[in-house]
Formats: structure tokens, sequence, C-alpha cells
């Protein structure tokens, strides 16, 4: 995954989510569990993401590097092994407080 993530470092990305991939079945290019989905995410030096909301709830683990992540308007500082949970339909945004950090995360 960090070969992937780093192959498409310099492509523009997601505004709300930096660089992601999403994990899925190679046979059939869907989802490896119907009801979740797993990702990871660069977010490079200095980056942070818009404001945005989703109606799944999201378990993130900090793979790598250090941030922050505002969810509702209050700030949550995260860094490598530290894990946090954006509740469904809470707006949420990331910052990048290192070099590179990388987020991996489950939606269900």
């Amino acid at each position: 995954t960090r070969r992937v993530l780093d192959r498409l470092r310099d492509e523009t990305g997601n505004p709300y989510a930096g660089i992601i991939v999403e994990y899925v079945d190679p046979t059939s290019g869907k989802s490896v569990v119907p009801t979740l989905s797993f990702r990871s995410q660069l977010l490079r030096p200095g980056e942070r993401t818009l404001d945005e909301r989703r109606t799944a709830n999201t378990v993130y683990c900090a793979l790598e590097g250090s941030g922050a992540t505002v969810v509702n308007g209050q700030r949550f500082e995260w860094s490598r092994n530290d894990i946090f949970v954006v509740p469904g339909w809470h707006w949420c945004r990331h910052e990048n407080g290192s070099d590179d950090a990388i987020l991996y995360s489950v939606t269900d």
C-alpha cells in the first residue's frame, strides 16, 4: 500500500482525503466485505483536507506521521498507532503535521 501511495503522491488527489486508495477484491474489483470499506490515505507534508461529512462511522488508525483531525470543530491530535473515530454525519477534516502521514480507515 505504501508503494501505491508513493506512486500517486504527485497526483492532485482528493481535496477531502488527500491521496486515498481502497482495498478491493482483485478478482472482482468489489469491496472485500460488502458492508465495510477499508482504505489508506496519504496526507502529504502540510496537507489539510476540506471539511466533509459522511453517513458512515469511520475508525482511523495513524500508521505513519502525526497531525490532527477536526470533528465538528473539536481538534484531536494524533500520531503513529493512535486510533480515533469519526461518528457518522459529523463534519471532519484532517491536517498533516509531519513529513508524510498515513491514515488507515474502516467505515461501516
